[in-house]
């Protein structure tokens, strides 16, 4: 039931002109029948990057990078390999692109959402990576999260802060709400344990 680590690892990174077209390259990308480890977008001011991780056998390599190379479109791409490759994916386990004192919070969502809320995180100066194919997005929010919590709520999606400022824990859109509490009024019917 358990898949052995792959062998080795290879991450192709291609800047795009915008976030737009990084995301139609992402979800291509998501329609293929292709092997993919990890793929991230990470959008910047003017332009995007897209982020595209392959682990297997060291001799099979080769051949699926230029499968992916050849979705990717004209673009320039970068190859990671070794210990560049381990070093970018260290840094994003790590959370090491969070600036020190902001707050970060996660938030589910789709690639069809991805365009409309990129558009208020970026006018609010937050920096963000959608990961896992732009269905969870990391948001590094500099200020007071009561501002963020409005975007969420207007953009219909929730939120989950993970570290930061003291306040909610849970933003945005609070789905599932009238379930939680019928739950909880079942198991703690004389509310001695805290909700989020």
């Amino acid at each position: 039931k358990v898949m052995p680590s792959p062998a080795a690892w290879a991450t192709l990174q291609a800047r795009y002109s915008s976030l737009g077209l990084a995301l139609e390259t992402l979800v291509r990308l998501t329609r293929q029948p292709l092997e993919i480890y990890a793929l991230d977008l990470q959008p910047g001011h003017q332009a995007a990057t897209l982020i595209v991780r392959l682990g297997g056998a060291a001799d099979s390599l080769p051949a699926r990078l230029q499968r992916v190379r050849s979705t990717l479109g004209d673009g320039p791409a970068n190859i990671l390999e070794g210990d560049a490759d381990k070093e970018l994916w260290r840094e994003a386990a790590e959370l090491a692109w969070v600036p020190q004192g902001w707050s970060l919070v996660k938030v589910p969502l789709t690639p069809k959402r991805v365009l409309a809320l990129d558009q208020e995180l970026m006018a609010n100066e937050a920096q963000r990576v959608y990961s896992v194919g732009a269905n969870q997005a990391w948001v590094a929010w500099p200020g007071e999260l009561a501002v963020l919590d409005a975007i969420l709520a207007r953009h219909e999606l929730s939120g989950l802060a993970i570290f930061g400022s003291a306040g909610k824990l849970r933003l945005g859109l609070r789905n599932g709400d009238s379930f939680a509490r019928r739950i909880k009024q079942a198991l703690d019917p004389q509310g001695k344990f805290p909700t989020l």
